[in-house]
Parts: C-alpha cells; sequence; structure tokens
C-alpha cells in the first residue's frame, strides 16, 4: 500500500460515519483511485496534495475506460467527501 493509501484509510477511520460496509466500500473506492494516481505518474504523498489536474486526470481515464457514468459519478462523490475533509473543496468543479 502506498503512504497516499494508507493516508486516505486513517481519513476514513478518523471521519467517517455510516455503516461498516459503507466504510468498506469508500476505503475501496479511494484506494482504487489512490491507485490510479500513482499508476499514472503522479507522486503523491498525501490527499492535502491532490489538485484539480488530478481530478482532470481520473476522469479523463475513466472516460477512456468507457466507465458507466453512474460508476463514474460514485468516485466523484467520494472524491467530493475526500476534498471537504483534506479542506480543498475546490479541487472539485462544481457544474
Amino acid at each position: 500500500m502506498s503512504q497516499l493509501g494508507y493516508t486516505i484509510n486513517q481519513l476514513i477511520k478518523k471521519h467517517r460515519g455510516g455503516s461498516f460496509a459503507t466504510q468498506t466500500a469508500s476505503k475501496r473506492i479511494l484506494n482504487q483511485i489512490a491507485n490510479e494516481l500513482i499508476t499514472g505518474g503522479f507522486k503523491l504523498r498525501a490527499p492535502n496534495q491532490l489538485k484539480p489536474k488530478h481530478v482532470e486526470f481520473l476522469v479523463t481515464e475513466w472516460k477512456r475506460k468507457e466507465l458507466s457514468s453512474s460508476t463514474i459519478k460514485n468516485r466523484m462523490s467520494e472524491l467530493r467527501w475526500l476534498s471537504r475533509v483534506i479542506g480543498k473543496q475546490n479541487i472539485i468543479l462544481q457544474l
């Protein structure tokens, strides 16, 4: 597990409400996002290093992989939660 993944897991333990199933799903999705960023060549060590370019990269990758719109919406929901927790809500464009 990367440093980014570890930090995300700690944030989920500290801040996340909801059932264990919800927490597990969030952890899985956010760790998958962390792995995609690292595989994409970004050297993030902590969630507070996230920037709009990282979100744009992820959305572009998901569209390239032809993920369904509902899957992309679910992943964006987790990213919005993460951005609120780290205090960087402006990294996600609100349309």
